[in-house]
């Protein structure tokens, strides 16, 4: 999981927030204990001074300016253009405290009569309460404009019944009868224009879409090294799948868990933010520090797999690491490090399978959708854009040279020229980077049955992905 440090390591309230309380508190006792030699110093000149007469009204105008204009951008900004909101924003605040706020601090009428301004601002923040709560209830939530959408489902030829093709591997054959209503739905929303009104899960609720274990402490915070017992399905099976990753793992749970149930097979989930299944150390920039306890979670991980011996360990990760993290994703190391994590599973005695990058939209979804439910299309990504085809490739030659096996999953989401956001009902992102529950839960029976011939199949590492299938063209 590529978290960003606001939504995790750095929430305020939080113990990032006792950062700049000590250091303010810091800057207050040295005024207060050496008034001469304080920092008065330096924030007793003119232009300091200028600046924190603004700093309130411009601490309010900033944000709605830095998160407005990439909604109507309609794409992230760069640093010059948000030096320049930041700079407008300080203009906005000069013009607020001249033309606003001092003349109401310093009216001569409210300043004879105490009471009266009392009151006026009483009043001015119950006005303003009462509307914020107004546009929160009277507003309408962002759903889809176009017509209900059929539920999604799909209907599979059944794998005894799909007869192999002339020369192909029966298990191949049987596969991609499996893929094949998948790819025509994919390339039939490609080609949609509006945003169902039956959206699953709807906009106004997507980012909040998690998997079960997220709910239940088994993805693994920052600074734990442990994973608890985070097993389902069966608890007698003989059969055990682990799933084992960050959280491109996890967002497969419901897939995996709807396949375990199904199958009567025990499911482990064995997850953690922000630390993929590769043998790589590298850099937090939550932490500002190497990431140890990536590195120490999955050794105990290593350990519990030998330990447990499962039959089959699935393995996933993000793939839009930045150079934040002190590495080049898909370099040399990564490609190293992954061989080496499947080698070490397989010397366990289980079979391996490393689940391909998910295609990464340029966009945050539910966000671009709110904002084009008339032209779902303008949230759409080229596949080119969305997978690193070249980067695809050399991990597949890795992990097929270390014994395990690569499941491209790019045609569940992509045709051969554009990936998809939402499927018939279905929406595919919660936002940026992680499919929904839904979607997932939707593609349950292909993963199930890719992974039951995976079990079953006696060269696994030989088994066809989706990558070497061409997605079907729509239904008419």
């Amino acid at each position: 999981m590529v978290d960003h440090p606001v939504r995790s390591g750095h929430a305020v309230p939080g113990p990032a927030a006792l950062f700049p309380v000590a250091g303010t508190t810091a800057v207050l006792a040295a005024g207060c204990a050496a008034p001469r030699f304080g920092p008065d110093l330096v924030l007793g000149r003119r232009p300091l001074q200028v600046g924190g007469r603004l700093s309130y009204a411009w601490y309010l105008w900033h944000w709605p300016l830095l998160v407005l204009a990439p909604a109507v951008a309609g794409h992230p900004l760069g640093l010059g253009p948000n030096l320049g909101l930041a700079a407008a924003s300080g203009l906005l605040a000069l013009a607020t405290v001249k033309l606003v706020e001092d003349p109401v601090r310093f009216s001569p009428r409210l300043r004879a009569r105490p009471g009266r301004s009392l009151a006026l601002g009483a009043g001015l923040t119950g006005m303003a309460a009462a509307a914020a709560l107004a546009v929160a209830t009277l507003a309408p939530l962002p759903h889809g404009e176009g017509v209900a959408a059929p539920p999604a489902a799909l209907r599979f030829t059944g794998p005894s019944q799909a007869g192999p093709a002339r020369g192909r591997d029966p298990a191949a054959a049987r596969l991609a009868a499996l893929s094949a209503p998948v790819e025509r739905a994919v390339a039939k929303a490609t080609k949609a224009t509006t945003v169902p009104a039956n959206l699953d899960p709807p906009l106004a609720s997507a980012h909040a879409d998690q998997p079960r274990p997220a709910l239940e402490a088994c993805l693994i915070r920052w600074l734990g090294v442990e994973s608890g017992a985070c097993r389902y399905g069966s608890a007698t099976s003989h059969t055990t799948v682990a799933l084992f990753g960050d959280s491109h793992a996890l967002q497969w749970f419901p897939a995996l868990d709807h396949a375990a149930r199904v199958r009567h097979w025990q499911l482990e989930s064995l997850t953690k933010t922000t630390c993929p299944p590769v043998q790589l150390s590298f850099w937090s920039p939550v932490l500002g520090r190497p990431y140890r306890e990536c590195d120490r979670w999955r050794a105990n991980v290593l350990q519990r797999i030998r330990t447990e011996r499962p039959s089959l360990v699935v393995l996933g990760a993000a793939r839009h690491y930045g150079d934040v993290y002190h590495f080049k994703m898909y370099g040399r190391p990564w490609i190293a490090g992954l061989a080496r994590m499947v080698r070490q599973v397989r010397a366990t005695g289980a079979r391996v399978v490393v689940l391909g990058p998910t295609p990464k939209p340029r966009v945050d979804v539910p966000d671009c959708l709110a904002g084009h439910l008339r032209d779902a299309s303008a949230c759409t990504t080229p596949r080119a854009v969305a997978v690193n085809a070249a980067g695809l490739a050399a991990e597949h030659r890795a992990v097929l040279a270390a014994g395990g096996t690569y499941l491209d999953v790019t045609g569940w989401l992509c045709t051969r020229s554009t990936c998809a956001v939402e499927v018939g009902n279905l929406l595919a992102y919660r936002d940026d980077n992680h499919l929904t529950t839904s979607y997932t839960t939707w593609l349950a029976p292909l993963l199930g049955a890719e992974l039951d011939e995976i079990l079953h199949s006696r060269v696994a590492s030989a088994m066809a992905s989706p990558a070497s299938r061409h997605p079907a063209e729509p239904t008419r």
